[in-house]
């Protein structure tokens, strides 16, 4: 009933139960402010895709030297806050700006 009220709903639920990772969820609540527009136009494969990219780039990170839960709340934000600029990127691409952060 939600989904059909709030289209925005259905990509929240997929990304919810697609990670299941508490940190995912934060930084995704933060960053889906500034690009929900470009959320909502976006289809759940497509959608689907996106993260599925994002958990490709982020494998590739070496997390014996990173805080590891501070690493994915800042690069889950960034990813939704730039969601229009990342959501046909594959996981080069994103890796590739992950790299660039501070």
């Amino acid at each position: 009933m939600l989904s059909k009220k709030y289209p925005g709903f259905q990509k929240m639920i997929l990304f919810t139960g697609e990670f299941k990772n508490l940190n995912n969820l934060m930084g995704f609540t933060v960053g889906i402010k500034e690009s929900l527009k470009s959320i909502r136009n976006t289809s759940i494969e497509e959608f689907k895709d996106s993260l599925l990219n994002f958990e490709e780039a982020f494998k590739n990170f070496d997390v014996s030297k990173i805080k590891l839960s501070r690493e994915r709340r800042k690069l889950t934000y960034h990813l939704f806050a730039n969601y229009n600029k990342f959501e046909t990127a594959d996981s080069d691409e994103l890796l590739l700006s992950f790299n660039e952060l501070d």
